[in-house]
């Protein structure tokens, strides 16, 4: 009997902040499985695909750019293949 053994794919999370004009985005994209196609229901309390998850995390990202007249967004990732989520911020200078 020939046994097929799994491969652990080793875990890799990417950061890109960048700013353009009077935003600053905050991209952060993994290797893992990605969002399911009904990614805006991930924002709603208590919504999760993990097994010991809250589905909270995502509900309070969300409230806090909004909060901060900024935005989130769920994305298929780029680079690495995975999930992609980005945050939109308004950048606020403040001279000293």
């Amino acid at each position: 009997i020939e046994r097929e053994e799994k491969k652990k794919k080793k875990k890799s999370i990417h950061i890109n902040v960048k700013q353009k004009k009077k935003m600053i985005y905050i991209d952060i994209e993994d290797n893992g499985v990605g969002f399911p196609n009904s990614r805006e229901k991930l924002f709603e309390p208590y919504i999760t695909n993990k097994i010991n998850g809250t589905g909270l995390g995502l509900a309070i990202c969300k409230k806090i750019t909004e909060d901060h007249n900024g935005g989130i967004e769920l994305l298929d990732g780029v680079h690495l293949g995975g999930a992609l989520v980005r945050i939109k911020l308004y950048k606020n200078i403040k001279e000293l």
